[in-house]
């Protein structure tokens, strides 16, 4: 199921990379009908394919190579490789859409248009220059995009959160257990790797359910949703059963390469946060109230039951668990600073 999920997230990224080529191809090859007057059926029918055809290229590198397979590449290593593989797909795509351009305006063959296009027209350094920039710029982006999480760096540039503001969310924390015991039996350096590892597989088990990951803090994660989001098909839920089955997947990897595998514990809770940025020298979204307290409380109750997962009534009463899963009572928890207490719930697959 996880892995039948991560290939559709996957083909579905490549399909808006197709779809973003789609419309910036159109709009090139419509501006170069404006500007040079050739029949709309080749500026714009060439603009369409090679947009389709970048798109298609850089959606797939994104997705099968780039992501996942060098996330311990350096910076500027990625920046270079990512420069040099989208560079030389729009001088090919840019080629082609001029030589069939050329092609049709002095009957040229494929051959001699292109060659006429590189070598002698004197507008391919210009095209280049552009193309070399706007890759620098693409690339940048996308290298940006990862030390925050992208969807924050599209709300800073149009300004959004700059102040307070109230929004329900869902909040999922997730704790290795007996992580003090690992790093002392792996060493500090070993421990880490560890620890790469497990966030990447996190990561890849939150992708499909839409999850956005709030903070890494030591040996935890938190997951976070918009409340409609996140209770919609009960995603909070089925993301962290496809965490456990993800990390199960790869068990005998981690004891070959580790001598151990990760085991964790969730707790998740929802309602109502106040989120905003802060900072001046490194700005970050955060998300202030007593959801995140009651959440991370939860996730600590955790520690000492049967259920991996725990998560209060209040947030069950918010979604419908799917076919599979079972809710069961286990208590109450005191909530700090507050004289009533939350009803919990250990979440288990049927069976």
């Amino acid at each position: 199921m996880t892995g039948t999920s991560m290939l559709r997230l996957k083909l579905i990224a490549v399909i808006r990379f197709i779809g973003i080529g789609l419309v910036v191809g159109t709009t090139i090859g419509y501006v170069n009908f404006l500007i040079i007057g050739a029949q709309p059926e080749t500026t714009i029918g060439w603009g369409v394919i090679s947009g389709l055809m970048i798109g298609a290229t850089v959606g797939g590198m994104e997705v099968f190579v780039f992501f996942g397979r060098m996330r311990q590449a350096p910076f500027l290593g990625l920046l270079a490789a990512r420069m040099l593989a989208y560079t030389a797909t729009f001088v090919v795509g840019l080629t082609a859409a001029n030589a069939a351009r050329l092609s049709e305006a002095r009957g040229f063959s494929w051959g001699e248009a292109a060659r006429f296009y590189l070598l002698e027209e004197g507008v391919f350094a210009r095209d280049f220059l552009l193309v070399t920039m706007a890759s620098f710029v693409f690339v940048w982006i996308l290298q940006a995009s990862q030390l925050q999480r992208g969807r924050d760096v599209f709300n800073f540039i149009i300004g959004r959160y700059h102040r307070p503001q109230e929004m329900e969310r869902v909040f999922l924390f997730v704790d290795l257990t007996a992580s003090t015991t690992i790093a002392e039996k792996l060493g500090h350096l070993t421990y880490s790797a560890f620890l790469q590892d497990f966030f990447f597989d996190v990561n890849m088990a939150v992708l499909p359910w839409r999850g956005e990951i709030y903070q890494y803090v030591g040996d935890e994660v938190t997951v976070s949703w918009p409340m409609k989001r996140g209770t919609d098909q009960a995603r909070c839920v089925q993301c962290f059963f496809a965490m456990l089955d993800t990390v199960e997947e790869r068990r005998d990897e981690y004891i070959e390469r580790y001598g151990v595998y990760p085991r964790f514990r969730g707790g998740m809770h929802g309602g109502t946060v106040v989120v905003t940025w802060v900072g001046e020298i490194k700005k970050e979204i955060v998300y202030h109230g007593d959801v995140l307290n009651t959440a991370a409380r939860i996730q600590g109750e955790s520690k000492s039951g049967p259920f991996s997962c725990l998560a209060s009534g209040e947030l069950l009463g918010r979604l419908t668990l799917p076919d599979g899963f079972t809710a069961t009572p286990v208590g109450e928890v005191a909530l700090r600073g507050k004289e009533s207490t939350l009803p919990l719930f250990g979440l288990e697959r049927a069976g």
